[in-house]
């Protein structure tokens, strides 16, 4: 690799024209960032494994990973260069340094690439989705400029294969795909000749747009209806938030609730549930909370759960620990462990203390993840709602937290008042039962 000595540096690969079985063929340019440079830039599932496929990077053998070979194979051109971002080949992996300063630019290299081309894998059963998804938003938009609004949303099951793809489960996604101006979805399939009997290699492609205007087409009532949750789960927050950044001008949000929607994501490197929401955030700007993977995953998971006490003035964080008998024991007890899923939703919180940071919690979408709150008591056998003072779920009403310094990184010193303590924390659809079995009791439903 050719060293970048701007912070503002980053390669473009240059993906030469190729058919069919013909070597994969490639070379780098460095460019500065915001300085006329020309590319795409590709999303895609890394995968497990070590790199075993061949390909020709400046004359010298470079190993990728299969999903990675197949798009270069499927989206390079037969007659002209395709000049592209692709993470794994255009930084230095085994340059810690480097790896955190690019990471840092991530955001904006997918704000700055002509097109973000997501890439789902070969798969003939995607095509079809592709198919279906283009059918049901024309269909949905036809019926709507016809005056039905409450019998078009007829989901197709084809549809719902491609949401069981592993890269809409990516951590990454949401940085990619929200930061693009504008994104097109793109699988391997085939084809059979009629005459000669061989299958035939070729790319199929949507536009992102389709996905987000069939959301906003159907919208999520109707879409509960039919009852396809992943497309609610997975795609509403992307399109919202989407829409939302557009809309602000590229205004950031809070991370504390961008960890909260994308818990549930995965990816290879468990730091980067933090770090690749960091650069769409406020709380990243101007390395406040810097990216480095010199640090143990127990180190960021600590030092973000410190950081966001400390500069929200507000113990939110706290409802995101979740222990269990899996719990691992790497992390204090007060630090949640993003590797690990939802078990309960969070509550939703009163708006905290610091007006910029209630404005950015307030439109974040919250959609297929948080709970909504009804205090009730439980009285011979019925719920009764109890009536909302104002302070309900906000004990210290909107004064800060009073956070000690402690020498131990580890710990957590905090001022408070004991009032009382939780005798039971249920959740309520799964265990209704250990309500009703007392005379009476208080509860949240949720």
């Amino acid at each position: 690799y050719t060293p970048l000595t701007g912070s503002r540096q980053f390669r473009v690969l240059l993906l030469h024209p190729g058919q069919d079985d013909d070597p994969i063929s490639c070379s780098l340019e460095v460019e500065t960032l915001w300085d006329g440079a020309t590319f795409e830039a590709l999303s895609y599932v890394w995968g497990g494994g070590d790199p075993k496929n061949r390909i020709l990077l400046d004359g010298d053998s470079f190993l990728v990973r299969d999903n990675l070979f197949d798009a270069l194979t499927r989206l390079r051109n037969d007659a002209q260069v395709r000049r592209l971002w692709v993470d794994a080949i255009c930084i230095n992996q085994d340059d810690v340094l480097e790896r955190n300063s690019q990471v840092r630019l991530m955001t904006e290299l997918y704000s700055a690439a002509s097109k973000v081309l997501v890439w789902l894998g070969v798969d003939d059963q995607i095509a079809s989705a592709f198919k279906a998804i283009s059918e049901m938003r024309a269909n949905a938009f036809r019926r709507l400029g016809q005056g039905h609004t409450d019998s078009y949303a007829k989901w197709d099951n084809r549809a719902s294969y491609m949401l069981q793809n592993l890269y809409f489960e990516r951590a990454w996604i949401f940085q990619e795909v929200v930061s693009s101006e504008g994104a097109t979805i793109y699988c391997g399939s085939s084809y059979e000749d009629s005459v000669s009997g061989r299958r035939f290699p070729i790319t199929d492609s949507l536009p992102w747009e389709d996905l987000t205007e069939l959301y906003h087409a159907l919208g999520e009532e109707l879409l509960q209806k039919e009852n396809p949750d992943t497309y609610i789960s997975l795609i509403g927050p992307l399109c919202l938030a989407q829409n939302q950044r557009r809309s602000r001008k590229g205004h950031l949000f809070h991370l504390l609730p961008l960890l909260e929607l994308r818990r549930n994501s995965k990816a290879t490197d468990p730091r980067d549930k933090i770090y690749a929401l960091l650069e769409l955030s406020a709380d990243g700007e101007g390395g406040r909370f810097p990216v480095d993977y010199r640090l143990s995953v127990a180190e960021v998971y600590t030092n973000a759960a410190l950081f966001l006490i400390q500069s929200r003035k507000d113990l939110r964080v706290l409802s995101a620990v979740q222990h269990s008998e899996e719990s691992r024991s790497d992390l204090p007890s007060w630090v949640p462990d993003w590797r690990e899923p939802w078990k309960v939703k969070p509550l939703v919180f009163r708006p905290p203390t610091r007006p910029e940071v209630e404005n950015t919690d307030r439109s974040l979408p919250n959609v297929g993840m948080m709970a909504k709150l009804e205090l009730v008591t439980f009285q011979r056998g019925e719920f009764t709602s109890i009536d909302d003072t104002g302070t309900s779920f906000a004990a210290a009403t909107g004064r800060p937290l009073e956070l000690e310094s402690s020498d131990n990184p580890a710990e957590l010193r905090l001022k408070g008042t004991s009032f009382a303590k939780i005798r039971v924390v249920i959740n309520f659809y799964n265990d209704i039962l250990k309500v009703r079995s007392k005379n009476s009791a208080n509860v949240v439903l949720t």
